[in-house]
């Protein structure tokens, strides 16, 4: 097992700080797309990461601060988790923005 330094929240979504977060080797993701060894180019893939230990995923934090869920995580694109998030647009293409306010 291999480790990152990421930012990271606990359980209940509070902040931790920094941590070493325990990942797989690069090995066993050769030829796929990874969010830690092999990130494909979507729009925030160049964004500082951040481990949500309650629901287990990465965030891409955006520069307004909005942590939006990493697509090349397994549980994202296999849909077992939604996705579902406070989105400000930065996730979406250029030109594809979906917001949708709350009442």
């Amino acid at each position: 097992m291999g480790t990152i330094r990421i930012t990271a929240t606990d359980n209940m979504g509070f902040s931790v700080g920094m941590i070493h977060l325990r990942v797989h080797e690069p090995d066993q993701c050769v030829g796929e797309v990874c969010v830690i060894h092999h990130p494909s180019q979507h729009s925030l893939s160049g964004a500082p990461m951040h481990w949500r230990s309650d629901r287990r995923i990465i965030e891409r934090i955006c520069q307004h601060g909005c942590g939006h869920p990493d697509p090349d995580n397994k549980t994202i694109r296999s849909g077992e988790d939604g996705g579902i998030h406070n989105c400000d647009g930065c996730c979406s293409p250029p030109g594809n923005v979906k917001v949708t306010a709350r009442r």
